[in-house]
């Protein structure tokens, strides 16, 4: 292990070395071991360097372009350097250019770089929140060129907030949105999802108003959204939907669970039904996933002969008093009917007896003499 290290350790040390200044003993002079190669030197003109180099005339030091300089050389001494892009080696996450510049050998003092030769390459940025990365291999350093807006990028506070009626499509907030959506309405159906309070329920049905957020399948918003008018609805999956938090005194017919009429406000006219188990609720559909058993609805009276009170006095609390209204009232009109034909057949017996009345023997109409 010890070794491998030292060899990794060596191979550093010569990378680096690769690098840095070296003389060759004037490069254009016999025995000087052939023309200068990067970095090597001392040159004295151009044609000292090997093809794709020039030589850098530098006055008493100073850096040499792409070469580093430890301190142990002549500062007078003038080394070859590349003159273009062909012999650059780009750096990790540059990308050699599509087209590299050609240098003026005489003027430009800055050569071979991964600034002057190379582009860099979206690996080197750091996209913002609400956008994603391209691939790293992407010429760039810039949002519009490294980063893919998401679903979060095009509404950073959720779709709800610039679209009431809408919500987020869950599995889409990291999604890049596609360069074809390039439309508000586009990206809106790519990233949110509508909900019931944008769907209007067909005739007989109503909005379940708990559901308003609710999403739903194409083609099932009525489904989804909306139930029969006359199905109970349990508003809040437990037990007070109707006298307690924000649905409190504002359950519509065939809602509950009410306590007091004052619980059903959601509609004009409506009662508290007290019902024992699963009774059936006045004008409401029975069962379902709404009939909650021992809950009370709310409800419509129909029109009916004697008030609460009377109702109250007669009948049993816990039952309805809807039957006793109907005996009662039935009771009332048999003694009424019977009252007044005995009355009437009583009064024609003695007009009779006094002669004021013709036989109809006679053939006279039968008639009542005042």
């Amino acid at each position: 292990m010890a070794r491998i290290l030292l060899v990794l350790a060596l191979a550093g040390v010569l990378a680096e070395a690769a690098t840095n200044l070296k003389d060759k003993y004037y490069c254009g002079f016999a025995g000087s071991e052939g023309l200068c190669k990067f970095c090597e030197g001392d040159c004295d003109t151009n044609a000292d360097c090997e093809t794709g180099y020039k030589c850098h005339q530098r006055l008493y030091g100073g850096p040499v372009p792409g070469c580093n300089d430890d301190g142990g050389h002549d500062p007078t001494d003038d080394y070859c350097v590349e003159d273009s892009c062909s012999n650059h080696e780009c750096s990790t996450d540059w990308k050699k250019k599509a087209a590299p510049p050609a240098f003026d050998k005489d003027k430009d003092t800055t050569y071979g770089t991964d600034k002057n030769c190379c582009d860099k390459t979206c690996a080197l940025h750091t996209c913002p929140a609400g956008y994603n990365a391209k691939a790293s291999t992407t010429v760039g350093d810039t949002d519009a060129k490294c980063c893919e807006k998401t679903c979060t990028g095009e509404f950073p506070d959720g779709c709800k907030k610039k679209h009431p009626k809408w919500t987020d499509i869950a599995a889409k907030k990291s999604k890049a949105v596609p360069a074809s959506e390039n439309t508000d309405e586009k990206k809106k159906k790519f990233c949110c999802q509508e909900t019931c309070a944008n769907h209007n329920c067909p005739t007989g049905k109503v909005a379940i108003d708990e559901k308003k957020d609710s999403t739903f399948e194409t083609g099932k918003e009525d489904d989804t959204c909306c139930r029969d008018k006359k199905d109970l609805w349990d508003v809040s999956g437990g037990d007070m939907g109707c006298s307690w938090g924000a649905k409190a005194g504002a359950c519509k017919a065939c809602e509950g669970d009410c306590d007091v009429d004052a619980d059903c406000k959601g509609e004009t006219g409506l009662k508290c039904f007290q019902r024992t188990w699963k009774q059936k609720v006045p004008g409401c559909n029975e069962g379902g996933d709404g009939d909650v058993a021992t809950h009370d609805y709310c409800y419509k009276p129909t029109l009916r002969l004697y008030s609460d009170e009377q109702i109250a006095a007669t009948a049993p609390a816990s039952a309805s008093a809807l039957p006793y209204v109907g005996a009662l009232a039935m009771v009332t009109l048999v003694a009424f009917v019977y009252i007044r034909t005995s009355r009437s057949h009583s009064a024609r017996e003695t007009e009779l007896a006094e002669g004021n009345l013709l036989s109809v023997e006679q053939g006279v109409e039968d008639e009542t003499l005042e």
